[in-house]
């Protein structure tokens, strides 16, 4: 769409507005008085409020983004220091152009509707798109907060993991320790056993050889008994004449 007149942002009163440059809207709408007679007239004609309806700015103090160079060269051409401007809203810039009463005011006050809607729509996709921003952000915020949530939790498991891992380590070490350990007391008890049969077949040994020998000296003895016996039954029977059984 053809720009006609600027559009801008301006602070109007307290608050933020879409705003025109009434020397603009004269110019765009072709008036034949000049811009001030003109922008008094109207004001003071249809009760528009200054701070509602417009600002006045003097020596170009206003807040138009982009337009402080060109509106100081028109203001260098007509009036120098102190020329003033008005700074009208939308709404007071499409009843002024509504009251020409010609088609050029007809023209500007569609253009003016035509930019409100384009604008109504872009700050509808705005807020859509920062909506849609906002919504991504918590959706990221919440998949944030899980994430940690679970980055804790397997932190945690590991932890647990760990301690159990060291647990582990700690029982195997100490079976491999008893372990080693029943090893070394059975070897220990079997060099022992070992060193005791051996003391025990020493002392077996010499009880054997002891009591063979008592053994022989026993029947030594015996036989010496026997002979005796045998000796005092034979002068018996020689002496009393009996026969000495076979």
């Amino acid at each position: 769409m053809h720009e006609i007149i600027k559009i801008s942002n301006a602070v109007i009163g307290k608050d933020q507005a879409e705003a025109v440059n009434a020397r603009d809207l004269h110019k765009g709408l072709g008036v034949g008085r000049d811009y001030n007679t003109w922008i008094k007239a109207r004001i003071s004609k249809y009760g528009f409020e200054e701070g509602q309806d417009f600002v006045i700015a003097q020596n170009l103090g206003i807040s138009l983004p982009q337009m402080g160079e060109r509106y100081a060269q028109n203001l260098s051409r007509k009036g120098g220091e102190n020329a003033i401007d008005y700074l009208i809203s939308l709404d007071m810039a499409k009843e002024l152009a509504m009251i020409e009463s010609n088609d050029k005011g007809r023209e500007v006050r569609r253009y003016f509707i035509a930019c409100e809607k384009k604008l109504k729509q872009t700050q509808t996709k705005e807020l859509l798109r920062l909506s849609n921003i906002e919504s991504a952000w918590e959706k990221s915020e919440r998949a944030y907060v899980e994430l940690d949530h679970t980055v804790h939790n397997k932190y945690d498991s590991l932890i647990a993991e760990v301690k159990n891992l060291k647990l582990a380590v700690a029982e195997e070490r100490k079976d491999v320790r008893d372990q080693l350990i029943d090893e070394k007391a059975e070897k220990l008890f079997s060099t022992w056993k070992r060193q005791l049969g051996k003391i025990w077949a020493e002392r077996f040994k010499i009880i054997q050889e002891n009591l063979l020998a008592i053994e022989k000296r026993y029947a030594k003895l015996h036989q010496f008994h026997d002979l005796d016996i045998e000796r005092f039954i034979s002068r018996a029977l020689h002496e009393t004449g009996a026969a000495v059984p076979d």
